[in-house]
């Protein structure tokens, strides 16, 4: 027996803490960040290049803090943090969304002997962003997938999604439309030059069959196809003629010669649903629904 503080232990006690020790001590976290784009990238709490599976990961890799293991179907969420580098995590591909929703897999192994792994898991990124060089993402793990809305909305104006199964309608799109000018000091694009999200096209690009009214491109979608914002998607919020406004700013300034895919958006009413789609026996909302204001109205004489 020997006194370890203020305990006794057995010599096979001793030996069982510093076999634990030697594991502790080479215990490293590997880290698999996958993009719903495919692009995958993976990175090591370890100063030196861990080959874990055929796969090298880097380095320097993000630190995790306040990661809780918590039991089946209870959250489990927590912050990753690490330093930006040209090579692995850009400002751009973060700016761009392309980390929003990628897959993380997480594996502890002993950096001596890759091969043997003690711990795995996977999380998903809910939010991620960056500042003073320094990326932050919000991490979250499989209950997100327990969420699941039930049941619908009881209102005037429908809620399906324009394209959906449940929808039935096809949103109108228009490939290679190019921008021709976008809203600076001095523009009257949309009549508010304030705007730097309101953008016309140009006319060669803007060939709708059958053309579209004003209008029915909002609620819609810009996808870019060409320019910096290249794989960004945007909401349009107004639509007249070539010009449109989108409701929030693009992740890089929008500049003449950028290219996009234009899709109509529909505002629920049963007038567009029946108009621009054709789509009224699959409308989804309630347009006799009783108003407030129909508390308020007199019984009407016959």
């Amino acid at each position: 027996m020997t006194l370890v503080g203020d305990h006794y232990l057995t010599l096979a006690q001793i030996e069982s803490m510093r076999a634990g020790l030697r594991v502790t001590y080479t215990e490293a976290s590997i880290w698999s960040v996958e993009r719903v784009d495919g692009d995958v990238r993976r990175f090591a709490s370890h100063d030196k290049v861990i080959r874990f599976r055929g796969q090298d990961y880097l380095p320097l890799g993000p630190n995790a803090s306040d990661m809780e293991h918590a039991e089946a179907g209870a959250e489990s969420d927590f912050e990753m943090v690490g330093f930006l580098c040209s090579d692995t995590i850009r400002a751009s591909d973060i700016h761009a969304g392309r980390y929003d929703g990628c897959r993380v897999v997480h594996h502890v192994v002993d950096w001596m002997r890759p091969w043997i792994w003690h711990r795995r898991h996977v999380w998903w990124v809910r939010e991620i962003n960056e500042s003073g060089g320094v990326f932050r993402a919000q991490v979250q793990g499989v209950e997100r997938f327990l969420v699941i809305p039930a049941g619908r909305l009881y209102e005037r104006e429908c809620d399906k999604v324009l394209g959906s199964k449940e929808c039935g309608a096809l949103p109108r799109a228009l490939f290679g439309a190019t921008v021709e000018v976008v809203a600076s000091a001095g523009a009257t694009i949309l009549g508010l030059p304030h705007k730097n999200m309101a953008m016309r096209f140009t006319t060669g690009s803007w060939t709708w069959s059958p053309a579209v009214r004003d209008g029915l491109l909002a609620q819609g979608e810009v996808r870019w196809t060409a320019g910096p914002n290249k794989g960004t998607t945007q909401r349009i919020g107004e639509h007249i003629g070539r010009e449109i406004t989108l409701e929030e700013a693009t992740p890089f300034p929008i500049k003449a010669g950028d290219v996009c895919a234009v899709f109509s958006g529909c505002d629920g009413t049963r007038s567009a649903c029946d108009g621009d789609y054709s789509n009224g026996d699959n409308f989804g909302g309630q347009p006799f629904m009783p108003s407030t204001e129909d508390t308020y109205k007199k019984p009407s004489e016959v």
